[in-house]
């Protein structure tokens, strides 16, 4: 199966092609173009951005981290129409677990509504999702994940996307990240 190049969810019927990169949808495709087109952002300010958000409070509840990204999965059906997703949180372990286990939740009882995708789909994504609650308890790691560290750099190429526009300074100060 193929995933989304930009949101990382799973393509299984038509999306959006660019030659060997496929999206789920033309908005994945013209986030991920955007994407590359953003200024390069040197990895010594990423990685101590990175540090400072999960070190710092969650962007949810403002209680103390570690902070990190975290992943859930949903499907919602309704007849012949289904919808699916991947959702990613830049939050505490609480707030994440939170929110996998309401998607995990609206996945269980509205996902089946579907047919073909949504009963083909609704097993797949909750497996998925106790998959990613179950690895909540398993995910302790000292640095910055992968993921953070993408969200981040991100973020601040964003930030400095927008202070060029404006005519600003060229880098935002580093307690930008923590909006990550």
């Amino acid at each position: 199966m193929a995933s989304c190049r930009h949101c990382r969810s799973t393509v299984l019927l038509g999306g959006y092609r660019d030659g060997d990169r496929r999206y789920c949808s033309e908005t994945c495709y013209s986030k991920d173009a955007a994407r590359r087109e953003v200024p390069e952002v040197p990895d010594t300010w990423v990685e101590a951005t990175a540090r400072e958000v999960r070190e710092g409070s969650c962007p949810r509840c403002q209680g103390r981290g570690p902070v990190e990204v975290h992943t859930s999965y949903r499907v919602l059906s309704a007849v012949v129409v289904t919808a699916w997703r991947s959702c990613t949180h830049v939050c505490c372990r609480s707030c994440g677990r939170a929110r996998q286990l309401q998607d995990l939740a609206l996945t269980t009882f509205l996902g089946w509504w579907g047919f073909p995708i949504g009963i083909l789909l609704t097993p797949v994504y909750v497996v998925r999702g106790l998959m990613a609650v179950a690895a909540g308890d398993v995910e302790e790691h000292a640095q910055p994940s992968a993921a953070l560290l993408d969200a981040v750099r991100q973020r601040l190429a964003l930030e400095l996307m927008e202070a060029a526009e404006q005519g600003g300074p060229n880098a935002p100060d580093s307690s930008a990240g923590r909006a990550a």
